[in-house]
């Protein structure tokens, strides 16, 4: 439903030739689609714990999908006003999935949690960013006035604000977390 909305919104821009970096191209959207796809599944609790296989081929197809991803997105060209944004939300989704499967791997789940919601909030960033340029430039109005200065403030909002609810989520949970470990700790 949701790539469905996004591609009626996105329109034209999704379709038009790329005959010259079509296979860059190719993997980018190819990698990002299954990336977004998968990652919204992985972080049902009733799924992921009573099918934990699936939640392991999954997480491990989201991770190959984001590498598919980030490389095709390496191989198109750039526009200089986005590109900083876009290289630290690449450089950071990559990192963070890194961060979740070692997590994983030490048998640290909510680190393992926490590093996968940020990865999937940066993964989400390309395609928020260009729905918020089509459709919410005037949620950045009162900001800019000029369009450049705009897509600017678009390219980074759609990012940072969605991360900074991640962070505030995660540290209400590990508060709770780290609260209960302290109860335990007081009763004994």
């Amino acid at each position: 439903m949701f790539f469905t909305v996004a591609a009626l919104l996105l329109g034209p821009s999704i379709f038009k030739d790329r005959s010259d970096s079509a296979v860059w191209y190719f993997l980018h959207i190819v990698g990002g689609s299954v990336a977004l796809t998968l990652g919204p599944f992985q972080f049902i609790a009733p799924l992921r714990n009573r099918f934990r296989r699936y939640h392991r081929v999954a997480g491990y197809t989201y991770v190959v999908a984001s590498i598919m991803a980030v490389v095709g997105f390496i191989g198109l060209p750039k526009i200089e006003l986005f590109l900083t944004s876009q290289l630290v939300a690449l450089a950071l989704w990559v990192l963070c999935m890194l961060f979740a499967v070692r997590a994983i791997r030490a048998g640290k789940v909510l680190s393992h949690q926490h590093n996968m919601a940020r990865s999937f909030v940066l993964a989400c960033y390309f395609l928020t960013a260009r729905l918020l340029d089509q459709h919410g430039m005037w949620l950045l109005a009162p900001l800019a006035s000029q369009e450049p200065v705009k897509l600017a403030h678009s390219d980074w909002v759609a990012w940072l604000v969605p991360l900074a609810l991640v962070e505030i989520y995660f540290t209400l949970k590990w508060q709770a977390t780290l609260r209960g470990k302290n109860t335990e700790g007081a009763t004994h």
